[in-house]
């Protein structure tokens, strides 16, 4: 029995999984926990599937009580890894969910028609324009709009 085994079963518990090993194969339920697993929880359940075979069938974590009103199910997102920090995001208005930020290579995709997004935009680029007219005006030069 393996530490990573051991932190890989309480992980799961915590969100409210059970997991059983019947005739030699684990089981989980509710049977969407498998589909909602991580990429790095599956390659752990690949290495490992012995060890935490070994850990559910003695036992090693118990199912948390249920709280009034909470015996549902919770995604792997919303839970907090024990070896990385989540940081919190707020909700993006346009999204409607955690948004991927503005430090996003496709944010700018994401967010074409977000209309807060274009009033900032427009808000640049008219900086840049003024600037570049105050530029040109200072060094004498002609307008950049020659062809209108």
């Amino acid at each position: 029995m393996t530490d990573v085994a051991v932190a890989w079963v309480e992980a799961l518990v915590a969100r409210g999984v059970t997991l059983t090993v019947r005739n030699n194969r684990l089981s989980m339920h509710p049977p969407s926990a498998y589909s909602a697993l991580s990429d790095e929880e599956l390659l752990t359940l690949r290495h490992n599937r012995e060890a935490i075979k070994a850990v559910v069938r003695e036992g090693g974590a118990q199912p948390p009580t249920p709280t009034a009103g909470h015996t549902s199910f919770v995604a792997p997102a919303e839970v907090v890894s024990s070896t990385a920090t989540v940081q919190a995001k707020a909700r993006c208005s346009y999204c409607m969910r955690v948004c991927v930020g503005p430090e996003h290579h496709a944010f700018a995709t994401l967010h074409a028609l977000d209309s807060e997004f274009i009033r900032k935009k427009d808000i640049e680029h008219r900086e840049h324009d003024r600037e570049e007219w105050d530029t040109r005006r200072r060094f004498g030069l002609p307008s950049p709009t020659w062809d209108i």
